[in-house]
Parts: C-alpha cells; structure tokens; sequence
C-alpha cells in the first residue's frame, strides 16, 4: 500500500500533472484537487490512473491500481506466491492466488468522489458523475450519474437525459481558462436546454 509519492507534487494545478507510483503513470487533469492524499495501493504489477479537468476528490480515497482480489476458488486464499518465499518456496510453484489486473482506472472531469471511497481496479468514472461518501465502486459509471453503496449502485441522474448530453457536447472543462471565467454564471446554475445550446454554439 502505498500512500505517499516519489516527488514532490506543486501546492497548485493550474496545468495538470503526470508522475509515477512504482510502474503505475498517475495522470491528473487541471485543477482537479485532492489527489494529493489519494491512497494508492500498488504492488509493482499496477495499472496506471487517469484523472480529468475540475475533479473533487474527498479525504481518504483509496483506488486499487492492482486486482488486489484473492482467487477464492482455490483450497487456500493465502499468497504463497509473495509471502515467505524463503521458507515455502511459493514463487516455485505455477498456481497464484491473485486475479489479473482488470485494467486502468480513469476517472473523468468535473466529477466528484466523496470522503473514504474506494475504488477497484479496472473501473471508468465517466464525466459529471458523483460517488457518495464510503462507497465501493466496482464497476463503471456512467455520465452525469450518482451512485451510493458498498457495492456502489445507481441513486440516480443529476439531469435529465437531453441535459447530460448536451453538457457532453459543451464539455466546459476543455474550453480555455477565460472561457471559463465567461461561463461560470452559467455554471453556478441549474442547466437549462435552450441556454446550453447557445453556449455550445458560441464556445464549440
């Protein structure tokens, strides 16, 4: 497990940032925040971690950038393979009791993970979603979606489906900073169909 990085990382992300854990590339989109107590948990064989523009991540997160499962089909769950090597020669051996990696884990813009969630290997955080405190996400979720639980399940949509898709098609955390100074009235509101497709007109 591991929780702090090999650098340093900038008291501000005005730009984004890109470093490694072990193998693991960890890759954080521009003023994203909270990334910088994300706990890590790597052993060497890791997938790497993509977060977008404008995320909020809570205190405590945990994402797995490794299985991290145990093959609970075998007679024993314990990692002989990785465990005590000197004394039981485990890594002799061809069977193992981790499962393979599921893949990266990428985590979109403008989302929001609430306190302590964890998050398994191998999971999409589609853009706009929000994971409610304590949760375990174990699958993807989709766009503008809230979901809740251990594991984490579907609560509901933030909006409505013509809404969500055009937000999709605005996809404001791409614009340019001063664009988005301009739109931030528009932001801090609740989305409106006919006012969105005038700023996807004017800004796409």
């Amino acid at each position: 497990m591991l929780k702090l990085f090999k650098k340093k990382l900038s008291d501000t992300n005005k730009n984004g940032e890109e470093y490694y854990v072990k193998k693991s590339k960890i890759s954080v989109g521009r003023y994203t925040y909270g990334y910088k107590t994300l706990n890590l948990i790597e052993y060497g064989a890791g997938k790497d971690l993509y977060i977008g523009n404008f995320t909020s991540i809570g205190p405590g997160v945990k994402i797995f950038l490794e299985n991290g499962a145990h093959d609970n089909t075998l007679m024993s769950t314990y990692p002989f393979k990785h465990m005590y090597k000197d004394i039981f020669e485990g890594d002799k051996h061809s069977g193992s009791n981790f499962k393979n990696n599921k893949g990266d884990v990428r985590i979109g813009n403008d989302v929001w993970i609430g306190m302590d969630v964890l998050i398994l290997n191998g999971v999409k955080i589609s853009d706009g979603a929000i994971i409610g405190a304590n949760s375990v996400v174990t699958k993807d979720v989709l766009p503008y979606e809230f979901v809740a639980g251990n594991p984490a399940k579907s609560i509901r949509f933030r909006f409505e489906k013509n809404e969500i898709e055009l937000l999709l098609k605005l996809k404001w955390w791409e614009l340019e900073d001063k664009c988005i100074k301009e739109l931030i009235s528009n932001l801090l509101l609740k989305p409106d169909t006919n006012k969105l497709k005038e700023l996807i007109l004017k800004y796409r």
